[in-house]
């Protein structure tokens, strides 16, 4: 999501920064509205027809299956480009590093922000 992004609304700024979250707040809340209304739907239809057991099993399958796609194309890609240090110039992950000049934006972005006060009291 953060390479199309970046493509489309160029670097990111305090402005851009807010519409990716909300782009990304509106899939999520579009995914998991969308899986509560149909996944109890066709759960119980498919635990009526396969039998509660067989369910469970099909269910199981689904969970270890996911987690090694899950560890073959996101983890290990991710632990090998860190331990190489070879990290896209694009990558969200570019403050691996440490470097200061990678937090300007962050401090700028906070002190910039209207909701806080110059003197910090609460």
């Amino acid at each position: 999501m953060y390479d199309p992004f970046m493509s489309n609304y160029g670097p990111l700024t305090p402005e851009n920064n807010e519409k990716l979250s909300d782009v990304l707040s509106g899939i999520y809340n579009a995914g998991f509205s969308t899986g509560v209304i149909i996944g109890p739907l066709i759960g119980s239809y498919l635990t009526i027809w396969l039998d509660y057991g067989k369910m469970n099993d099909i269910m199981g399958f689904f969970g270890i299956g996911f987690g090694i796609v899950h560890l073959l194309f996101v983890y290990i890609p991710k632990r090998m480009a860190l331990k190489n240090k070879i990290i896209a110039p694009s990558s969200p992950i570019k403050a691996v590093g440490g470097d200061q000049g990678d937090f300007e934006f962050l401090k700028k972005s906070l002190n910039e922000h209207p909701n806080t006060t110059e003197n910090n009291d609460i």
